[in-house]
């Protein structure tokens, strides 16, 4: 009767206390001040600040794309400390917005500041479609920057890019053999840094810049090759060029010296022509002349011609130019 209601109430009324008090108890649990680690996020507006360009006449106009999104990295600055590298760094390109969101495995430092680069060397061997150039090897730098509370926890903060790379474009004159521009080697005579190399986690100098492509030479014997530079100022530069017809074989190679230095601004699109290329009889006076596959023995041949005379190469034997062990053979004349 009324004393087992009595005691259903009570029990009830217990139970919602002690699970009060519990849910009181998780509440107010502390939590510890240093997280293990941290994110931040950062936001690059539509630059004048990116790699991808659309040249009009002299004036390059930059835009980010969905290739750059994994191309950042971010390092917090803090004073008396080397600056530490962000274990991961993500983009999120949004309507033309570039959001970057980088992950510190370490506690927040109060009063810290970061800086983000987008790529961080350029690179001595580069690869060049068309008419652009090899994204990778394009430097820029933010400026260093601190966060607010707020953005912290919210908003993003501001970055603005400036380069630290030099865009050059070049074009070939006078390419009298092959279809394609198969490479295109740019060299500091004065020993002046072009790019750089990574060995043993360093940075190196490298005083020559190998680009790689299959641009296409046009009727009159001109191409655009397009690279990325160090800033660099009065250098004495060598062009060697190879020429292709098939994109495997080379068919020429020319060398031009420039007469007078030339300096690749830094942030700059720098034009310049390449005119008088000679071309290069490879040693031992051999001029590379057609390469055929024979009907004897199957082996892929190169011919080459030293005077009047003509010899088959085996195809590993010409290398950098350079010919191997060969047999004198007859070419019948066209």
């Amino acid at each position: 009767g009324r004393t087992m209601k009595k005691s259903i109430r009570l029990f009830v009324a217990l139970a919602a206390i002690l699970s009060f008090a519990s849910c009181k108890k998780e509440i107010q649990a502390p939590v510890a001040e240093d997280e293990p680690s941290y994110s931040l996020t950062f936001v690059a507006g539509a630059p004048g600040t990116k790699t991808t360009a659309t040249v009009d006449g002299d004036k390059v106009n930059y835009s980010w794309t969905k290739y750059d999104v994994d191309k950042f990295s971010v390092y917090e600055i803090v004073e008396g400390k080397d600056p530490v590298k962000a274990s991961l760094t993500v983009g999120e390109l949004t309507d033309g917005v570039m959001s970057i969101t980088a992950t510190f495995d370490e506690p927040l430092t109060s009063g810290a500041s970061y800086q983000a680069f987008f790529n961080e060397y350029v690179k001595a061997e580069q690869k060049s479609i068309g008419s652009d150039y090899d994204q990778d090897s394009d430097v820029l730098e933010s400026e260093v920057v601190k966060a607010s509370e707020e953005q912290l926890n919210e908003t993003g903060i501001a970055l603005r890019f400036r380069r630290l790379s030099a865009i050059c474009e070049m074009k070939l004159k006078d390419l009298a053999k092959g279809e394609y521009v198969h490479s295109v080697v740019v060299e500091s005579l004065d020993a002046k840094a072009l790019a750089q190399t990574v060995a043993d986690g360093g940075k190196e100098n490298s005083t020559s810049i190998k680009i790689s492509c299959l641009n296409e030479i046009a009727a009159d014997g001109t191409a655009t090759v397009r690279f990325v530079s160090l800033p660099v100022e009065a250098a004495n530069l060598k062009v060697t060029v190879e020429t292709t017809d098939d994109g495997e074989t080379v068919a020429a190679t020319y060398e031009k010296a420039f007469a007078k230095p030339i300096t690749f601004k830094q942030g700059d699109l720098t034009a310049f022509g390449v005119t008088g290329l000679t071309e290069k009889a490879p040693a031992e006076g051999f001029v590379l002349v057609s390469a055929n596959q024979t009907d004897w023995s199957g082996l892929y041949l190169l011919v080459g011609k030293n005077n009047n005379d003509y010899y088959a190469f085996d195809e590993s034997a010409y290398v950098d130019n350079t010919w191997g062990s060969s047999s004198k053979v007859m070419v019948e004349n066209d």
